[in-house]
């Protein structure tokens, strides 16, 4: 289906009946061309194939998926962030704890360079606590954790893992 709907699209973008229409609409939006819709669409078609994968917790295929996308040049900054955040969470859901550690600060680092301002970072510091607790680093995991509630005071899923974390017997 995906390749089909690629073929369609640059065969209606090089067709001459639609070129005049074609030159007109890049010249309206900057930036954009028949080469440039296709590497969105693919990205689009990527990351829906993502959200399908995680959401049916199928995490061992969305992983290759995943790099793909993290590979490509026109992932931005957010888009790198999140998927490393996703990678990370996948890469736990397998077992794979010491890479989903890696790719969780990979995250944080991207949203640190590109200055990203994101609400939900608790959320990837958080992920990271997990990863740290199962790996048995747990100063970094406590770390993590009060980072998290610093930022989410008020995630019940973050005071709880708090409470049980520090008041373990």
């Amino acid at each position: 289906m995906r390749l089909l709907s690629v073929a369609a699209v640059a065969i209606a973008l090089s067709s001459p009946s639609h070129a005049a229409q074609n030159t007109d609409f890049a010249a309206q939006t900057p930036g954009v061309h028949g080469l440039d819709l296709v590497k969105k669409q693919d990205r689009f078609s990527d990351m829906a194939t993502i959200d399908r994968l995680i959401s049916d917790r199928e995490y061992a295929k969305a992983i290759p998926v995943l790099e793909h996308v993290l590979s490509g040049s026109d992932a931005t900054q957010r888009d790198r962030s999140i998927g490393y955040n996703l990678k990370g969470l996948s890469l736990y859901m397998v077992g794979r704890v010491a890479e989903a550690i890696d790719d969780f600060s990979a995250s944080l680092r991207i949203q640190d360079d590109a200055k990203i301002d994101n609400p939900h970072r608790w959320k990837t510091i958080f992920n990271r606590g997990i990863a740290y607790e199962a790996a048995k680093d747990l100063r970094s995991a406590a770390d993590d954790y009060v980072r998290a509630y610093a930022m989410a005071p008020n995630e019940r899923l973050v005071k709880r893992k708090i409470y049980n974390f520090f008041n373990k017997e």
